[in-house]
């Protein structure tokens, strides 16, 4: 699942990518849950982290996948 939340970030690099594009990209548009993407999103930071990069949240738009 992070895996597939990630590829259209790393394709987007330093873009913001709304919460509908990476829920279409893992779960075809239709998540099991409100929360499910803000869990994957929270253990893909941690893993991020290790990589020097970090995913922002950008309020009312998406995420940002940057440098740290």
């Amino acid at each position: 699942v992070e895996a597939r939340i990630v590829e259209p970030l790393v394709d987007r690099f330093k873009s913001v990518v709304s919460r509908s594009d990476l829920t279409r990209a893992v779960w075809g548009g239709v998540a099991p849950g409100r929360n499910a993407l803000d869990v994957h999103i929270s253990r893909l930071r941690r893993r991020l982290e290790l990589f020097g990069m970090q995913l922002r949240t950008v309020r009312s738009r998406g995420y940002l996948l940057e440098p740290s």
